[in-house]
């Protein structure tokens, strides 16, 4: 069902566990004009620190054409949500973007371990 789930809302599950939303069938793909600008790795990490309290995000470029990323994040505000519901808080720190300059985004969200 998770699965089904997923590729109806655009996702997609890799072999490392990261779940990639694509623009493909989601939509115009054509963003609006004040975000024609393509985002530079270090700026959607700012993005999603700055939006999730506490979060701690990792973000690379990992095709170097400036539109595929792949993050890594970390936040005590995943405790208790399902790995959907976690990226979808991610996903939402984008909204248009995603499929406009933001042609794809693998996720991998964590809760941060508890101190001792």
């Amino acid at each position: 069902m998770l699965l089904r789930f997923g590729l109806r809302a655009g996702l997609r599950t890799s072999s490392a566990g990261y779940f990639t939303k694509y623009s493909h069938g989601l939509g115009p793909l054509t963003p609006p004009a004040t975000l024609s600008v393509m985002p530079s790795a270090e700026e959607l990490k700012q993005r999603i620190e700055a939006a999730i309290p506490g979060a701690q995000a990792e973000v690379e470029d990992y095709t170097g054409t400036g539109d595929h990323f792949r993050a890594t994040v970390s936040a005590a505000a995943f405790a208790g949500l399902g790995r959907i519901a976690q990226h979808r808080l991610v996903y939402d720190v984008f909204g248009a973007e995603i499929g406009g300059p933001i042609h794809a985004l693998s996720l991998k969200t964590t809760v941060p371990a508890r101190s001792q």
